[in-house]
This record gives C-alpha cells, sequence and structure tokens, in this order.
C-alpha cells in the first residue's frame, strides 16, 4: 500500500500471495507508477522497509527522480563491517534523548547515499541478547 500524507490516504494498494518475493514487488512498483506518483500526487520521498533496497529498485528510483528512505538490510556487506567495527564509530548525540548517530556515504548499487547509523543504549541490549 502507498499513502499519502500525515492522514495516509491510499493511493495505491495490492494484495499479494504469501508466497511473493516483497523486493521484486517493490520493483515493479516503482518501474510501473513511479512518474504517476511523483507527477499526479507530488510525491517526492518513498518510504519503505528493508525490501525495497536492492539495486534495481535503487537504479528505477533514481531514473523516475524519486528519493527514497529505508532501512538498508544487515544481508548487505558493507553493513556487516560498519557493524562489526561500531566501537570504532565517532557518534553524536541526539539532544537529551539517549540515542545517537553515525553519518556516512555509500555508493551501493551504484548510487550515492547518506546511511545513518542510529544507537539506542534501551535497545542495545535486548538486541545482543537476540544475536
Amino acid at each position: 500500500m502507498i499513502t499519502q500524507g500525515t492522514d495516509s490516504i491510499p493511493l495505491l494498494m495490492q494484495t499479494l500471495s504469501g508466497n511473493t518475493a516483497e523486493s521484486t514487488v517493490f520493483q515493479q512498483v516503482v518501474e510501473d507508477f513511479a512518474a504517476q506518483l511523483k507527477t499526479d500526487f507530488d510525491i517526492e520521498y518513498l518510504i519503505a522497509d528493508s525490501k525495497l533496497y536492492t539495486q534495481n529498485t535503487l537504479k528505477a528510483l533514481d531514473e523516475a527522480g524519486l528519493s527514497w528512505i529505508s532501512r538498508v538490510p544487515h544481508t548487505i556487506k558493507e553493513v556487516s563491517v560498519l557493524m562489526n567495527n561500531v566501537a570504532l564509530l565517532p557518534f553524536t548525540s541526539i539532544g537529551q534523548t539517549g540515542y545517537r548517530y553515525h553519518e556516512f556515504g555509500s555508493t551501493y548499487g551504484g548510487q550515492n547515499q547518506r546511511w545513518l547509523l542510529l544507537h539506542s543504549p534501551s535497545l542495545q541490549h535486548p538486541q545482543e541478547l537476540t544475536y
């Protein structure tokens, strides 16, 4: 489902089989509807889960002139390297929240990107227990 604005008005919805690969569907939706979303609905950004993050989909988004926000999946080698060296990274605090971030660039899929690594002390311990 693609929605717009703070009211989350549906613009596009498609039901899928439980066996459908979301990464393939995201690419197809971008290829089929990106230009229309940009021109008819003035959509500038797509925000999606990590299934959006494939080389082909990122290329299609770039060709359509759409920006995007997504979580980078841990299956990307660059993420694994980063996570193995997280203790060495210089983090910047975000006010009094306890959250910290580290910003850096990537060119995954031939697309210039800005990645933000967020750290939450309250979520660190439970996540360590799940690995």
